[in-house]
């Protein structure tokens, strides 16, 4: 495997966007890794590595004594990694290693991307056996309304009262349900809906739609700019709050040997914001290191939030 030198950024720009790869020399950066417990977060330790490189922890440079590795918090967002996990190096990277002692028990509420979410200041509480577990305030996802908190892992309804006293770690997931009238439909040129002989289907908003090209030389998947989507014959996407269609390409012998990016314009999805919504596949000699929006200002006020 060829180490991953290239950096894909997305470019917006305003009244146009245009998606594309580019190249970047590899640097180095410093990275921090801090440890959460129930005294609270500390510095912990730092080191400096190669952009694209891939780092083993070792859990002995800043494991507290008597505890118990519980899980990772990676750029703000929960990553169920072993203790000793290996980390590909980005430009910009925060890692928090969570700890809990052996009379602790750990709770966390996260949002249905893996974003922690903070009860006041907190990105976790360690509390005694039986003791109240606080809830932050309900969390908000566009064209949706919030159901309650799942106990990640359980298949019981969302709980919208107290949560549970705590009785042992637990990580609570934001559960949300569609709330808009928008119906998407999805119409299929040169294939069909996976697994049915339909090509056109309605949805509704975040449901994941798959489809699969006819037999015959395929190429790859197009939307309904000529943007190229996807290599793979079965492809996958999430449908939001617009139609789209998709559509086979046959016999085209142009060969696509660098990742594919391709950036989707959802306006209305939040209201007053236009929302993008970025996909990417990788080919053989590629590992993907970050991603994110490089955006010029033409005349316009710019807020990203």
């Amino acid at each position: 495997m060829i180490k991953m030198k290239r950096l894909f950024t997305v470019f917006l720009l305003i009244l146009s966007v245009f998606t594309f790869g580019k190249m970047v020399e590899a640097s180095s950066t410093t990275v921090e890794i801090q440890v959460l417990q129930g005294t609270g977060l500390s510095a912990g330790s730092s080191f400096s590595a190669e952009v694209g490189s891939t780092v083993s922890m070792d859990p002995s440079s800043f494991r507290p004594t008597g505890s118990t590795f519980q899980f990772w918090i990676v750029d703000g967002s929960l990553r169920h990694y072993p203790e000793d996990h290996t980390f590909r190096i980005q430009s910009s990277m925060k890692l928090i290693a969570v700890y809990a002692a052996s009379d602790e028990h750990v709770v966390i509420f996260i949002d249905s991307n893996g974003k922690i979410i903070k009860v006041g200041e907190n990105l976790a509480q360690y509390l005694a056996q039986d003791a109240e577990v606080a809830k932050p305030a309900d969390p908000n996802k566009p064209q949706s309304t919030f159901k309650g908190w799942s106990l990640l892992g359980s298949t019981a309804e969302p709980i919208q009262g107290d949560i549970p006293n705590a009785t042992g770690h637990a990580v609570y997931l934001a559960t949300y349900e569609a709330s808009t009238e928008v119906i998407p439909l999805l119409n299929v040129v040169g294939g069909t809906i996976t697994g049915e002989s339909k090509t056109e289907e309605v949805y509704n908003i975040n449901d994941v739609a798959s489809v699969t090209a006819n037999a015959g030389n395929f190429s790859y998947w197009v939307d309904e700019n000529k943007q190229i989507l996807s290599k793979q014959q079965t492809y996958k996407f999430a449908m939001l709050n617009k139609d789209r269609t998709v559509t086979a390409v046959f016999d085209d012998e142009k060969a696509i040997s660098t990742p594919i990016i391709n950036l989707v314009a959802y306006p209305g999805l939040r209201e007053n914001y236009v929302s993008y919504v970025g996909q990417y596949e990788l080919v053989e000699g590629y590992d993907l290191v970050e991603f994110g929006i490089v955006y010029e200002k033409e005349g316009l006020d710019v807020y990203v939030k």
